[in-house]
């Protein structure tokens, strides 16, 4: 189906049924848990992550070489908890400035100017998230975590961006898309955390996540 035949009938219910619902669920599964279309499925990430560990621990650096497995847990640890304060406080800011928007939005059933005003400011709210999670200083251990968050935002705001336009197919893509990379997000985040406790169990200390 073209995009201009959508346009054509963008005021009529069926459409504005379906935008509206495939919207609902994209922001369900976003507020739920905690991110330009990705370029590999999840299973393919999983590979590639796979791959990559298994190439990285052949590739010990002479920084590294200087340091025990104790100093290097330790300084890995508090990259990690440096970046995850200041993404949370990036994270908290928007997400408080978007739970209203997303309100208005999801109650407005009559009025579609107004309904698209409220999609324009959540897509500038994504847009400006986008750029502060780009001027973040990016440590090692969680540089795949922070490049499938940004590859996320970058999919809600060519979700709201066809919504404005009336595209439903490629709205139900970008949902598609979206969920694929929550699910990339949420197996990084995990993966980095039983990666950290099984270190901390090695070395014989604490675990460090529950």
């Amino acid at each position: 189906m073209k995009k201009t035949k959508i346009k054509n009938i963008f005021y009529r219910l069926p459409v504005f049924i379906l935008i509206t619902a495939v919207l609902i669920i994209m922001q369900a599964s976003f507020f739920a848990g905690c991110h330009a279309v990705p370029k590999y499925t999840y299973e393919e990430y999983r590979k590639i992550k796979a791959f990559n560990e298994n190439k990285q621990t052949l590739e010990i650096t002479d920084s590294q070489e200087s340091l025990d497995d104790l100093e290097l847990f330790y300084r890995d640890l508090e990259h990690y908890n440096t970046f995850i304060s200041e993404f949370s406080a990036i994270y908290n800011k928007y997400s408080g400035l978007l739970f209203p928007l997303i309100d208005s939005f999801d109650a407005e059933q009559e009025d579609m100017d107004l309904k698209k005003q409220h999609a324009s400011s959540m897509m500038d709210n994504y847009s400006q998230w986008l750029g502060e999670i780009k001027e973040m200083d990016v440590p090692g251990i969680v540089s795949s975590y922070h490049g499938f968050f940004k590859d996320y935002l970058e999919i809600e705001i060519l979700f709201y961006e066809n919504f404005l336009t009336g595209d439903a197919l490629l709205s139900g893509k970008y949902q598609a898309d979206a969920n694929e990379m929550y699910d990339a997000v949420k197996y990084e985040l995990e993966s980095i955390e039983s990666q950290l406790n099984q270190r901390a169990a090695e070395l014989g200390i604490d675990q460090v996540f529950n």
